[in-house]
């Protein structure tokens, strides 16, 4: 109603499919926040509009459809704060996207993170720093902080969907200070080498510690186990099969390859002959695809 309270028709009343009606005779519950109308007169649109579209007064705003993923321009009529229609919605100027579409990404930002997935793994591995350097974690990523760095990062663009699909880490790690920027690329990696040659991603689980997972070919002659943060936090290794599937998680790969590393080679070596299984893994040549060859 005019006013902004709620309403609702008594059950009994006949006015059943009215856009409009004027209440006539009200009711007021005692535990209920709506006025429960027992007399009540309805009135079509176009009699609401004709009658009172001297006092309408034609309004616009900006309107992010988080659904969407887009801004729009909205435009409506009023009798006072009562809408009389339903919006019209257009397409906004660029400089209302731009005053609008930030706010839209901070609302959505998880959303972001799973779309972008480049900078999903950017704030995986913030977060795990958080974790280990008190700087990083006094560093706060407020709601002022995203809308600024996502406005620049935003620009020229005119929806969620554009701005998602761009480069965003370079944004993100600008507004960081630069002493973090270089501890986060140099002691929390994105990727590490193996033995193999190849180069793979390190994943960072939140409250849990990061891991790789990783052909157990691959590592033929590492000894250690990889540590990030100088040397500080041990990698755990998803030591994989043939099959790309777990044989051993371990943090510990010395402890590994003197006591586990012998039963796991006698299975995995009768089921994946081809393969190379070396009595010392220590000496055995790393091999990034497993070229046939059995040891």
């Amino acid at each position: 109603m005019v006013g902004g309270r709620g309403l609702k028709l008594a059950p009994e009343s006949l006015v059943k499919n009215s856009e409009f009606f004027i209440a006539l005779n009200g009711v007021e519950g005692l535990s209920e926040a709506e006025t429960t109308v027992t007399l009540a007169c309805g009135l079509s649109k176009e009699f609401v509009l004709k009658e009172l579209g001297s006092q309408a007064e034609r309004r616009q705003d900006l309107f992010v459809d988080e659904a969407k993923g887009q801004v729009f321009l909205r435009e409506m009529r009023f009798f006072q704060d009562l809408p009389l229609e339903e919006p019209n919605l257009r397409q906004a100027s660029a400089e209302m996207i731009a005053e609008k579409l930030p706010d839209l990404l901070v609302a959505q930002f998880d959303q972001l993170l799973k779309q972008n997935e480049d900078l999903g793994r950017w704030f995986s591995r913030w977060n795990f720093l958080t974790t280990q350097n008190e700087e990083a974690k006094s560093f706060e990523w407020s709601k002022e902080q995203l809308k600024t760095v996502l406005a620049n990062a935003s620009y020229g663009d005119k929806s969620f969907e554009a701005v998602a699909a761009k480069d965003l880490i370079y944004f993100f790690e600008q507004a960081i200070p630069e002493n973090l920027r270089r501890l986060l690329n140099d002691e929390v990696p994105e990727k590490i080498n193996v033995p193999s040659g190849s180069r793979l991603s390190l994943k960072y689980p939140e409250g849990r510690e990061p891991y790789l997972e990783v052909r157990l070919q691959e590592v033929f002659g590492w000894n250690e186990t990889p540590k990030i943060l100088n040397g500080q936090v041990a990698i755990t290794l998803h030591l994989l099969g043939p099959n790309y599937r777990p044989v051993q998680v371990t943090a510990d790969l010395k402890s590994f390859w003197k006591s586990a590393y012998p039963e796991v080679r006698k299975e995995l070596r009768a089921r994946y002959p081809k393969h190379s299984w070396p009595e010392d893994p220590l000496t055995a040549k790393a091999e990034a695809k497993g070229r046939p060859r059995r040891t």
